[in-house]
């Protein structure tokens, strides 16, 4: 008996027929019978109908909905679920119908204001089902009479492939193309760009954008003049406007007909306050509402790049989103909750949420660097951009100097406050009265650490932090533009000359050597080289004596001798790291950047001009590494590889753990054996192999605490039921500096919010730790350093 589907077109009588196979007939005429026993199709239920139409067959039935039905419903549900992904389509219990205002387009006559309304085609669908009068059989076929779109056969051949397109798709696409994809004139989504001369509260709308996008604002005596003249250009340009006027949708054709009372639907000016989110929001901070500066461009949305990090986006593609508020109450919420300037604590570390970055950060290390000095035109230049005016020159006259000079330490000072006091006692840096007095080297007070500049600007000078980070970001770039900074391979070669280059390759050289004589000393340690020191030494796997291909040898072969010669290596390649400060130029544009926090990874840049060295992973491998990575010594590893293949013991069924130490820099080039350890060692740390554990991380840290919140009672309790999770929010509150300084700034009556009664306290833990997995994606992960995002996977 066999089952098939007579047609898969949706505009035929799509039915599934039965019928008897030819090997079952050949069986039943061998038994002297020439038809079918009568009870034969009893185990179907009879279709009245079918009989009256005369379509019953001798060996052939074709089946009704309700018949089908009949037939499955006894199966047994856990066969179902296991070999049928889309359970849905076999059962159609209900029939899912559209909401009206999905289905539905409000037009306006041109002629007149009035209104009508258009429906699409899946009401005349609806409506054919309701009217129908008909046997069930012919209720498809009824349906869809017309000719099928490309969009339906495409649904019909995923669903005859049981796949349910809308269940597969993943939680970013389905934002992109259901929720995101819903264009209208209220949101926007475009790429991002860096502008320095934005301020940090505004963000940069292209004009033709912000003349697309819609804001509500109801016309009175005060905006009366102001938006009828943005009436008047609308209508020029279009013709047309729609206006709402007591709840209904109006066109307007002429300037006259709009009274007082009616919503304008005018596009964005500058001023305007918008909703700025880059996905994804993984912390409290990720939300901010900005100010439009309306650009004479056209084909990206700018910010300042100070305003990066609560976003944690950068400018190699990334996108924001964007949401304009039609209601004045919305307007004041965002103005009141969301906006920067209310936001300059982070609510998670307790720390000051913005600070220098980048260039105004490298620039800020090096003008307070000793030796930086400024003529008189340089002065004026950078006048324009401080807010105070520029005290006495610090040198009016020097046996080496024509003209008064200025320091890079007055410089700054134009920059605070007059009433700013303060001092960072790791750096012995005082300022008083807005005058920076002392500070050594080192650019700590003015990053994100505790006790930062930023943190004594927001408690003193709550008004004008912003100011500041704009005014100091101006004037430090500025003096980065007249300085001069740039990158080149002469900062990768490090040394001033060639003789400083080949002592510094000859003590990384011997430093690897002692890190190769360390390594064997405590392989010797190993509980597994006991019977070799006490005398009782055996020959193991073909090899005889113990030589130095032995010792590479069981470095791969054994975890506890792999650690330690991992252990070992750790110290001596910190002393290597050392050398890049002692061999560097003064003037190294990379270490200037790693000095200052802005840029740069130490390991990084001794990979690139120093040496890789030690390369491991700890995914064990079928084949080793030879003592020496050279292509003869591989090939000569692979012929004894070929002439052991016969013994009892094969060398590819082993398991080896990858172990080499590469002398060769990026700079210098790598042989191809060398390139090849390298990528083998690190496939399992590279970036894309985690990209997906912070997300990961927070969705389902987010699934299990979003419904905890803080009682006003102190109590930590489920949203649904009361449930009681924590009796005391907040009872093992640290002593940080950071903690502390929240807590002083919450005492004042603050820009900080209420820790306790209604906040969404699960919600913020799941964001913390989130938070400190994406943040670790910037880190590279390594053999010689604890990755935090290892740690927390």
């Amino acid at each position: 008996m066999t089952f098939k589907i007579s047609s898969k077109e949706l505009s035929k009588k799509s039915t599934i027929v039965v019928e008897v196979s030819e090997d079952s007939l050949m069986m039943v005429r061998k038994r002297g019978r020439q038809a079918l026993p009568a009870d034969y199709w009893d185990f179907i239920p009879k279709d009245q109908q079918e009989e009256e139409d005369g379509l019953m067959k001798p060996r052939r039935r074709v089946l009704s909905h309700a018949q089908v039905h009949y037939l499955l419903k006894d199966v047994d549900p856990e066969f179902i679920k296991k070999f049928i992904q889309n359970v849905d389509s076999i059962f159609l219990n209900c029939f899912p119908v559209t909401p009206n205002s999905h289905r539905v387009t409000e037009i306006t006559h041109r002629s007149s204001n009035s209104q009508r309304l258009i429906f699409d085609e899946r009401t005349r669908l609806y409506k054919r089902l309701v009217d129908f009068r008909g046997v069930a059989n012919e209720l498809s076929s009824h349906l869809f009479q017309e000719k099928p779109s490309n969009e339906d056969n495409e649904l019909i051949l995923a669903l005859t492939r049981n796949k349910d397109p809308v269940s597969n798709m993943s939680g970013l696409r389905y934002m992109k193309n259901v929720l995101l994809g819903k264009r209208n004139d209220h949101c926007f989504r475009m790429v991002l760009t860096g502008n320095p001369s934005l301020k940090l509260s505004e963000i940069g709308i292209p004009c033709p954008v912000a003349e697309r996008l819609q804001i509500a604002e109801q016309l009175n005596k005060w905006n009366e003049e102001r938006l009828k003249a943005c009436c008047n250009l609308r209508i020029l340009e279009k013709g047309e406007i729609c206006i709402r006027r007591e709840g209904t949708l109006v066109r307007i054709h002429h300037n006259e007909k709009i009274r007082l009372g009616d919503i304008i639907y005018r596009p964005l000016n500058n001023g305007d306050i918008v909703l700025i989110n880059r996905p994804p929001s993984i912390h409290q901070h990720s939300f901010i509402a900005l100010s439009v500066k309306v650009l004479p461009v056209s084909s990206s949305v700018s910010i300042n790049p100070l305003i990066c990090s609560p976003f944690r986006g950068d400018f190699d593609g990334d996108c924001l989103h964007g949401y304009v508020p039609q209601s004045i109450n919305t307007r004041v919420e965002l103005s009141e909750l969301v906006s920067l300037n209310r936001q300059l604590i982070n609510g998670q570390s307790g720390r000051n949420l913005l600070s220098l970055s980048h260039d105004s950060l490298s620039a800020a290390y090096l003008v307070n660097g000793d030796g930086v000095l400024l003529n008189l035109y340089e002065m004026q230049q950078l006048e324009m951009f401080c807010p105070n005016r520029s005290p006495s020159p610090a040198i009016i006259k020097a046996p080496l100097l024509s003209n008064p000079v200025w320091t890079g330490k007055q410089l700054f000072s134009m920059l605070f406050p007059p009433e700013l006091d303060y001092g960072f006692s790791p750096s012995d840096l005082v300022i008083r009265n807005g005058e920076l007095i002392t500070s050594s080297e080192g650019s700590s007070w003015f990053r994100d650490a505790d006790g930062n500049l930023f943190e004594s600007l927001i408690k003193n000078c709550r008004g004008k932090v912003l100011d500041f980070l704009h005014g100091a970001q101006e004037v430090l770039c500025e003096w980065l533009s007249m300085r001069g900074m740039s990158v080149s391979l002469l900062d990768l070669y490090l040394t001033p000359d060639s003789n400083s280059r080949k002592n510094m390759m000859d003590e990384i050289f011997y430093g690897l050597q002692e890190t190769e004589l360390t390594c064997n000393f405590k392989q010797l340690m190993v509980d597994s080289f006991c019977d070799f020191l006490a005398g009782n030494n055996e020959e193991i796997d073909g090899f005889v004596g113990f030589d130095f291909e032995r010792m590479c040898y069981e470095k791969q072969r054994s975890a506890a001798v792999n650690q330690a010669s991992v252990d070992s290596f750790k110290q001596v390649f910190r002393d290597i790291q050392n050398l890049s400060y002692k061999y560097a130029n003064k003037d190294n544009s990379l270490l200037t950047m790693f000095k200052a926090g802005s840029k740069g990874n130490l390991l990084k840049l001794v990979q690139h001009s120093m040496c890789l060295g030690l390369q491991r992973s700890v995914v064990p491998l079928s084949f080793r590494f030879p003592p020496k990575l050279s292509c003869s010594e591989w090939n000569d590893l692979k012929s004894q590889g070929l002439t052991q293949s016969g013994d009892d013991s094969v060398e590819s069924a082993k398991n080896f753990i990858p172990y080499a130490v590469i002398e060769s820099s990026f700079m210098t080039g790598l042989n191809p054996l060398e390139c090849f350890v390298h990528s083998v060692t690190s496939r399992d740390s590279s970036f894309s192999d985690h990209a997906d554990l912070p997300g990961t991380l927070s969705r389902r840290l987010m699934f299990f605490l979003r419904d905890l919140c803080a009682s006003y009672d102190g109590t930590v309790r489920n949203a649904y039921g009361g449930q009681v999770v924590q009796f005391s929010y907040g009872s093992d509150k640290g002593t940080s500096t950071a903690t502390s300084f929240a807590n002083e700034i919450q005492s004042q009556g603050s820009i900080l919010p209420d820790g306790t009664g209604g906040q969404p306290v699960g919600s913020l833990s799941a964001c913390a730790i989130s938070e400190a997995a994406y943040s670790a994606l910037d880190q590279p992960i390594s053999l010689l350093e604890t990755s935090p995002l290892l740690n927390l996977k």
